[in-house]
């Protein structure tokens, strides 16, 4: 579910600051940074799931294409590197990191660059969870091929409701909020 949260969050923040006027803006930055915090509980979830800590360790130690374990944990691991950097960017550019010169160098870099592969990770982490359950020997799951798309609609919509939801409360005007309802 965080995975989740965290992958339409960052998809949607990316969709806004490419495509969005100045106002949609306030999406992007409340995407990014609702992105990162949903995604803090995913490797420690994903490690008690594993069921012990060196099985993650394990999973980091090779690559495997045709094991969804492996895309999955590797999958996390670099939509993290993207979120986590994107997130920093926009907090540095948000003055959340100070005045000091690296404050500065991170403000400078590509975000919007940076954004266009993070959102194909995030769409990969938003159907991993579906894909995996197809890869179970349970026939209903196993027989069911849009599961993955299932995972990511879902993780689309429960997104937008999560940025709006934030955005109201910070007193967002309302027709930007409609905007984010036709996405």
């Amino acid at each position: 579910f965080f995975g989740g949260l965290a992958a339409g969050c960052y998809v949607i923040a990316t969709i806004a600051a490419l495509f969005g006027s100045q106002e949609d803006r306030v999406v992007a930055r409340a995407g990014y940074y609702l992105s990162l915090l949903a995604l803090l509980p995913c490797p420690p979830l994903l490690i008690k799931d594993l069921g012990r800590p060196e099985r993650f360790l394990n999973m980091l130690r090779m690559f495997k294409v045709k094991s969804p374990m492996s895309m999955g944990v590797w999958g996390l691991l670099t939509f993290s590197l993207f979120s986590g950097l994107t997130a920093t960017i926009q907090g540095a550019k948000d003055g959340l990191l100070g005045r000091w010169w690296g404050a500065k160098a991170l403000a400078s870099l590509p975000q919007r660059l940076l954004a266009i592969p993070g959102a194909g990770f995030g769409v990969f982490l938003g159907g991993y969870t579906g894909v995996l359950l197809t890869a179970t020997s349970i026939p209903l799951w196993s027989r069911s091929k849009l599961l993955g798309a299932v995972f990511i609609s879902s993780a689309f919509s429960t997104s937008t409701a999560l940025i709006s939801l934030v955005l109201r409360i910070a007193g967002t005007p309302v027709h930007v909020l409609h905007k984010l309802e036709r996405l």
